[in-house]
C-alpha cells in the first residue's frame, strides 16, 4: 500500500511592509529624518541663491525683499541724501581724528551715501574697490571704516556681499547698507532754511519724512545674524567688585562709559580685557584711579585715551603697571564685595529709626488752649513757691 507522507505546515507570511489596519506603516527611523531636514535645506539653499542670482542679474540691484525685518525695532532708515550726509558730518566731527584722516573717510562716507536709493533708502551696488578710489586709499582702510561705522550705529548690513561663483551669476555682490537712526533724527536747520512748527496732531517722524518710528518695522521670531541695539552704559556702582557675567558686562560699560569711548570700543572686548582686573578685586573707582596714576606716583599721567586710534590697545597698556600691585591703590579706592548701596541704605534707615526712637517726645503744638494751662500752672507754682518762703520766714528759729 502506498503511504503519502503528510503535508508540510504552511509556513507564515511576513509581515507586511505596512497599509494594512493591523500591521501599520513603522515610524522613520532618526537617521532617515536626519536625512531628509539635510536634503531640504539643501533645496532652500538652491532656491534662495537662485533668487538671489536673479535679482542680481537684473541689473537693478533690488534687495533681499525681506531686509525690513533685520533691522530692530528702535531704528529708522533715513532714505534722504542730505539728511544723511549731515548725520555722517555730525558722527565724524565727534571724533577726535587728524585732519588728513577726517578728510579721507568723510570722502569715502560721502561717496558711500551717494550710492543710496530714494526709493528705499538702502545702498547697494558700491563696493570697497569705489570708495577707496574716493579718497585714494586700500581696500582694508575701506573695510576698518565700515566697521567703525556699523559699530557707532550709522549703517547696518541688511544683506551681506556674495562671489560669483557662489551664485552662479555674471558679478560679484556687493554688501547693501541701511544709514540708521536711533530715533528720529533731530538736526538743526539747515542756513537760510526757515523751521516750520508742526502741528499738535501730527505723528512723530524723521527728518527724511520716514513713517513714525514704531512703524518702522518689525522684529523677525528669530535673531540669529541680525543687529542688536547698542547697549547704553549702565549705572554699575563705581566700588562694587563685579561677581557674575552680567555685573561684569555692567562694569565694563561703565568704565568704558566713564572713559568717554563707550561709542568707540566693542563693549565685547573689553569684558574679557577686564576680567582678571575684576578676578583680582578691582573696581571700576580704582581702575580709573589707575588709568590716570603710575603706582606710587601721584602726579596725574594726562588723557591719552580719547584720541587714541585703538583705545582698547591704550587702556591695557596704562593698566599694566599695576599688575600684582593693585593693594597700592588708595585706601578710599578699594573694591567692595557686594551690593554696598543697599548695605549703606539699610544702615540709613536702621540709623534713622534709632533717632527718631530716642528722641523725647516734643510738645504738642501750641494753641490757645495750652497756652492758657501753662500759665495757669505757673502761675500755681509761682504762687506755692511763696507761701512756702513767708512759712519758712514766720517760724522760730532753732535752738
Amino acid at each position: 500500500m502506498l503511504r503519502v507522507p503528510p503535508a508540510h505546515p504552511r509556513a507564515p507570511h511576513a509581515t507586511p511592509s505596512g497599509g494594512g489596519p493591523d500591521h501599520p506603516a513603522p515610524a522613520p527611523s532618526r537617521r532617515l529624518r536626519t536625512d531628509r531636514r539635510a536634503a531640504a535645506r539643501k533645496v532652500a539653499r538652491a532656491h534662495g541663491r537662485d533668487r538671489a542670482r536673479r535679482r542680481l542679474d537684473n541689473g537693478r540691484w533690488e534687495p533681499h525683499p525681506g531686509w525690513r525685518g533685520r533691522l530692530d525695532r528702535d531704528l529708522v532708515v533715513v532714505t534722504d541724501q542730505p539728511t544723511a550726509l549731515r548725520l555722517v558730518e555730525d558722527l565724524v566731527d565727534r571724533e577726535d581724528w587728524r585732519a588728513d584722516l577726517r578728510a579721507t573717510r568723510l570722502a569715502m562716507l560721502r561717496r558711500l551715501v551717494g550710492g543710496m536709493s530714494w526709493r528705499t533708502g538702502l545702498i547697494t551696488g558700491v563696493t570697497r574697490t569705489q570708495l577707496g578710489e574716493a579718497a585714494g586709499r586700500r581696500v582694508r582702510t575701506v573695510s576698518k571704516l565700515l566697521a567703525w561705522a556699523v559699530d557707532a550705529g550709522l549703517l547696518v548690513v541688511v544683506e551681506r556681499g556674495a562671489s560669483a561663483s557662489f551664485l552662479g551669476s555674471r558679478s560679484n555682490r556687493a554688501p547693501s547698507y541701511a544709514v540708521v537712526h536711533h530715533g528720529p533724527v533731530v538736526l538743526p536747520p539747515a542756513p537760510g532754511v526757515a523751521q516750520v512748527d508742526a502741528p499738535d496732531h501730527a505723528l512723530p517722524v524723521d527728518g527724511s519724512c520716514n513713517p513714525p518710528q514704531v512703524a518702522a518695522g518689525t522684529t523677525p521670531l528669530t535673531t540669529r545674524g541680525l543687529l542688536r541695539s547698542r547697549e547704553q552704559p549702565t549705572d554699575w556702582p563705581a566700588w562694587q567688585i563685579p561677581a557674575t557675567g552680567r555685573e561684569r558686562t555692567a562694569a565694563a560699560s561703565t568704565l568704558l562709559a566713564r572713559m568717554g569711548v563707550a561709542h568707540r570700543v566693542p563693549l565685547w572686548r573689553a569684558r574679557a580685557m577686564l576680567r582678571r582686573w575684576w578676578d583680582d578685586g578691582a573696581c571700576v573707582a580704582g581702575l580709573l584711579h589707575a588709568v590716570d596714576h603710575l603706582p606710587g606716583d601721584a602726579t596725574p599721567r594726562g588723557d591719552a585715551i580719547r584720541g587714541a586710534a585703538n583705545p582698547l590697545a591704550v587702556l591695557g597698556h596704562r593698566l599694566r603697571p599695576w599688575r600684582g600691585r593693585l593693594a597700592e591703590l588708595p585706601a578710599h579706592l578699594a573694591g567692595l564685595h557686594g551690593d554696598y548701596r543697599a548695605r549703606q541704605a539699610a544702615a540709613l534707615a536702621a540709623g534713622t529709626a534709632a533717632a527718631a526712637v530716642s528722641e523725647p517726645t516734643r510738645a504738642p503744638m501750641t494753641t490757645p488752649e495750652v497756652r492758657a494751662t501753662a500759665r495757669a500752672e505757673l502761675g500755681a507754682t509761682l504762687l506755692a513757691n511763696k507761701r512756702r518762703r513767708a512759712a519758712a520766714g514766720t517760724a522760730p528759729a532753732p535752738a
